[in-house]
């Protein structure tokens, strides 16, 4: 069987890397720990998006749109949130990730009119490790027109179908600056996506 292999993290003393592993395409995958001559490896969770913290204590993925961190030494799992896309802080007392929400609102007009709205929200969040209290960093707006309801939206339509709403912008990856004050991450603008 074809094996993809991406996302490679190295403990702090390079001995075993934690990696994500498709065995098929299609599949979801599983987060495997080989060691550094890559001769012994060994399944961990299902899951993806795999990140070592600094002090190579903690494991934190993403399984089936939920965040957990792993504690090495225990193997033991705790869910933290829903997301996707994990990343320590160098520190190890913070997480970010992209939090992503879909909202469906009937904005049926008349029995003639029928229609839903599926609003699709993309966020960038952080939340502290010490504290448990998570933060917004971007903000997850819809452009849809200037002072317009959802329902306001929808009542222009003349067709009965439904409407699918994104947020100008998806995210993706991040990382952190090594001081902690900064996170980098992938945005994509998805107004250039319909043009």
């Amino acid at each position: 069987k074809t094996q993809i292999v991406n996302k490679p993290n190295f403990t702090p003393t390079g001995e075993v890397i934690y990696y994500k592993a498709n065995k098929v395409s299609l599949d979801k995958g599983a987060i495997y720990l080989v060691d550094k001559n890559g001769k012994e490896s060994t399944i961990v969770e299902n899951g993806e998006d795999p990140m070592i913290s600094k002090d190579g204590k903690n494991l934190v993925y993403e399984s089936d749109g939920k965040i957990f961190i792993q504690t090495i030494a225990t193997k033991t799992s705790n869910y933290v949130a829903n997301g996707k896309y994990p990343a320590f802080s160098n520190d190890g007392n913070l997480i970010s990730y992209i939090k992503e929400e879909t909202e469906t609102q009937d904005t049926s007009v008349s029995a003639k009119r029928k229609a839903n709205i599926e609003k699709t929200t993309s966020t960038l969040c952080v939340l502290n490790l010490t504290t448990e209290k998570t933060q917004s960093l971007t903000d997850n707006g819809v452009d849809i027109k200037d002072n317009q309801s959802w329902s306001g939206a929808i009542r222009e339509l003349v067709y009965t179908g439904d409407l699918d709403v994104t947020s100008k912008y998806s995210y993706y990856e991040s990382i952190w600056s090594l001081d902690n004050k900064e996170v980098f991450v992938i945005r994509r603008n998805n107004e250039d996506e319909k043009q």
